[in-house]
């Protein structure tokens, strides 16, 4: 699966932080990062984490690239699920 995503033209990390924490996971996320950064290919990645959060859970060379290689984009409001089940929504 790696070698899929390393060939793929974009890749979308959705929810970062949300899957299990352990080295084969950090390990793979260092290297879809650095190969892609590599490439001068684009990674868009979304995450609940903070600055600080990224660097505890992946490492400070994981956070370090993230962090300063990416545009970082800030994106606050509510959230849209708890407001559909609020109304009864589903």
């Amino acid at each position: 699966m790696m070698d899929t995503i390393l060939a793929a033209d974009l890749v979308i990390i959705d929810d970062l932080g949300a899957e299990i924490e352990n080295q084969f996971n950090t390990a793979s996320l260092y290297n879809i990062v650095n190969t892609k950064l590599n490439a001068k290919q684009p990674v868009i990645i979304n995450t609940n984490l903070v600055p600080k959060e990224l660097e505890r859970r992946y490492s400070s060379r994981v956070a370090s690239r993230l962090m300063t290689m990416y545009q970082c984009l800030k994106f606050v409001g509510k959230d849209v699920r708890l407001i559909k089940l609020k109304n009864g929504e589903s």
